[in-house]
């Protein structure tokens, strides 16, 4: 069975981008570089998945629409409080049990439910092939779900254990696992404004993805899963950053990347990091440490949220400093000098050496 995935936590967003899908998309053949995927013409079946809250807790309503027009739906209790938990148990049982007589389907999962619960589905079961995850945006929604700082949880959407993710973390976690963008608008939103600034902004942080928007009404051809580049681009501190997105036109957003071989000073770098991020509304790479020295140190930033995380040794990598910052009016040349303020010299190392010295043998 081939599938293709959908996530959201916008209900706008999930209800287009699956009527584009079906209408648009599905029957639009491809073959793939190597040859050996290629989507089939047969119609799709769609299993919908969404939660309701009553008295008793929370069900999940699962809605099976065959390619013929059957429908049916069941409510499953849900034990515990975490949708995607949840949604996992009841999609392990479920999609094996129709994959071998289903050629094409449409998962749609419950809204806040990630991406990566379809994909370790599809790679438990090997009568599932997720041929494309794709994840469904309204364009007026985000920029401001990047730079929100309230929680998931506080918003009403609790797709995972007591979720204090924010919304930023969610979409910026599902545009790395997803190949394929669906960018639809709100029924009452007029400004074309929104939309070309929503295209430019995922272009810059998410360059690997296929784009589609859901208001151009013509066939569509989505992109094509790869869990393996799926699980690199998800590992904290990838920078994501393509030569195009480096080099292309001015617009209203800039990724610049700064650089350095040179180890960095932790205090100083606490100093000058507030200064580096101001008003980047996505920022990824890694830092080389003193105070962790052997360690790749990532850093993540989303909106108004930045932190640094270690992330295994350097291995066989040259340690260094390489941190992708994209924003509005990025000026590289000042944000390179802000970082080299932060470098260690062979002066300093010979100076600290010095001092260590000193210290022992007053010791």
């Amino acid at each position: 069975m081939q599938m293709t995935a959908l996530s959201s936590f916008s209900l706008f967003a999930r209800t287009d981008a699956a009527d584009h899908w079906l209408t648009y998309c599905q029957q639009h053949s491809t073959v793939h570089q190597d040859s050996s995927h290629t989507y089939q013409d047969a119609p799709a079946d769609v299993v919908s998945y969404d939660s309701l809250t009553n008295d008793d807790g929370i069900e999940l309503l699962r809605t099976h629409t065959r390619a013929s027009g059957e429908k049916e739906q069941s409510r499953i209790h849900i034990d515990g409080d975490c949708l995607s938990c949840a949604t996992l148990a009841e999609m392990t049982d479920y999609l094996p049990a129709i994959a071998e007589r289903t050629e094409r389907l449409l998962l749609i999962l419950p809204l806040g439910v990630p991406i990566s619960t379809a994909m370790k589905v599809a790679n438990d079961c090997p009568h599932i092939e997720l041929v494309t995850a794709s994840l469904a945006v309204l364009d007026s929604d985000i920029e401001d779900d990047l730079w929100s700082s309230e929680t998931l949880n506080a918003r009403g959407v609790t797709g995972s254990c007591a979720d204090e993710r924010t919304p930023g973390e969610f979409v910026v976690a599902d545009l790395s696992y997803a190949d394929t963008a669906l960018v639809a608008t709100h029924p009452f939103d007029c400004e074309s404004s929104n939309h070309r600034r929503t295209l430019e902004l995922l272009r810059h942080i998410a360059p690997h993805l296929t784009v589609i928007s859901v208001e151009h009404k013509e066939p569509a051809e989505c992109g094509y899963h790869n869990i393996v580049a799926a699980q690199t681009r998800a590992r904290p501190g990838h920078l994501h950053v393509t030569e195009d997105v480096l080099l292309g036109e001015n617009g209203e957003f800039s990724t610049a990347v700064i650089t350095t071989e040179k180890l960095i000073d932790s205090e100083q770098l606490a100093q000058v990091l507030p200064q580096i991020v101001e008003g980047m509304v996505r920022v990824r790479g890694h830092v080389w440490l003193d105070s962790h020295q052997d360690d790749r140190v990532a850093v993540e930033g989303i909106g108004p949220v930045v932190w640094l995380q270690t992330h295994g040794a350097w291995g066989r990598k040259l340690p260094a400093t390489r941190i992708a910052l994209t924003g509005e009016d990025v000026n590289a040349a000042e944000l390179q000098k802000l970082l080299e303020t932060c470098t260690i010299t062979g002066d300093d190392i010979a100076q600290e050496l010095l001092r260590a010295d000193q210290t022992l043998k007053e010791g």
